[in-house]
């Protein structure tokens, strides 16, 4: 059950450039521990920058990015997900928006934030062509920050996309194929779902909307992951989101997802969307999406090894290492400045004792 409110013409009730839906989580929502689906997370982040793109543009928008994106907690059944949506940055042709997300319980009406997204959209005219975007002026200081920091996650995707994929390997490196240690295959929990694209996944102007895809990409993800790991599973981040195309109703969408790497906390998995239609074939999204093994108690278990068989196999999990250590950097480099926010904010020596 949802709500959906936004208005970006500076009235009195919403702020310019705002959107915010307001989703009840039921029974259809969650996962097999008992969640919400990260996968239908995904879709009404998607979905509320989307309204906050285009009553910005007045145009068809398009998703054109996501940022990475962690899961901080999860929501559960019979709460209230509040997504609020606020736009960042726009630049010629395309709009960032900021994509809040709150899970709000129904008895006591405590309130904790779960995600934090970074979208991109593109406004679109006659014949797919990408159409320029109104200005977008912030307002207030802390607008105005979070413009410019905008503007700085603008230009890195811009060098990453003419940089192309990061952290390649060299061509050749010594990888043991022979794998003797216990654990599961690739090709063991390799999956795929081939799908059509129908009317009930569009929005208003024929194109599939771009969570609707994110979320079922998550499900083959959450698939692999539960045949790997044979536990419970759920999604702790999403890495590495390209956006290559549009999906239109009546394509058909062939959905291909691959174990890559194991830790012993989490597993990574990499997913590839194709869409087909009369005219062609081509891949439209590609993403990471990282999951962690929760035992019967809902507590994070060992994730089993991930047996190399294959060179390309190694390949990829030397990769799949590469993100993942880059990622425990970025955490710990974060819970850093946090805690200098802290003292910067006040702190006493607790907050030294945790640094």
């Amino acid at each position: 059950m949802s709500l959906s409110n936004a208005n970006c013409s500076g009235s009195e009730n919403w702020p310019a450039g705002y959107a915010e839906h307001v989703h009840l989580c039921v029974p259809s929502d969650a996962n097999t521990s008992g969640n919400v689906h990260g996968g239908t997370t995904l879709r009404l982040i998607e979905f509320t920058g989307w309204l906050c793109a285009t009553r910005h543009s007045r145009a068809r928008c398009v998703t054109a990015n996501l940022d990475n994106m962690d899961f901080h907690t999860p929501m559960y059944l019979n709460e209230l997900a509040f997504f609020q949506a606020q736009l960042t940055f726009v630049s010629e042709r395309s709009m960032e928006v900021k994509v809040e997300v709150y899970a709000e319980s129904l008895t006591d009406s405590t309130r904790r934030h779960t995600n934090t997204a970074y979208l991109t959209y593109c406004a679109l005219g006659d014949g797919g062509r990408v159409l320029s975007v109104p200005p977008f002026v912030p307002e207030s200081d802390s607008a105005k920050l979070e413009f410019e920091e905008g503007r700085k996650r603008h230009e890195l995707r811009k060098k990453s996309r003419s940089r192309g994929e990061t952290a390649q390997l060299p061509t050749t490196f010594q990888v043991d194929v022979s794998a003797t240690e216990q654990g599961r295959t690739v090709k063991e929990t390799r999956s795929t779902i081939v799908t059509p694209m129908m009317h009930t996944d569009a929005n208003t102007n024929g194109y599939i909307h771009g969570g609707v895809v994110m979320k079922m990409m998550d499900t083959l993800a959450a698939i692999v992951a539960y045949r790997h790991c044979r536990t419970n599973v759920i999604t702790a981040r999403v890495d590495s989101m390209e956006i290559y195309g549009a999906v239109k109703v009546g394509d058909i969408c062939r959905i291909k997802a691959i174990a890559t790497f194991a830790s012993t906390g989490s597993l990574e998995v990499y997913v590839e969307t194709f869409s087909e239609s009369v005219q062609a074939k081509k891949k439209v999204v590609s993403a990471y999406f990282i999951f962690v093994a929760l035992d019967a108690d809902r507590k994070p278990t060992r994730v089993p090894k991930l047996q190399i068989q294959t060179i390309e196999e190694g390949r990829r999990f030397e990769q799949g290492r590469l993100r993942y250590e880059q990622r425990r950097r970025e955490k710990k480099q974060k819970q850093t400045q946090d805690g200098l926010k802290n003292l910067n904010a006040g702190g006493t020596a607790k907050h030294i004792s945790k640094l």
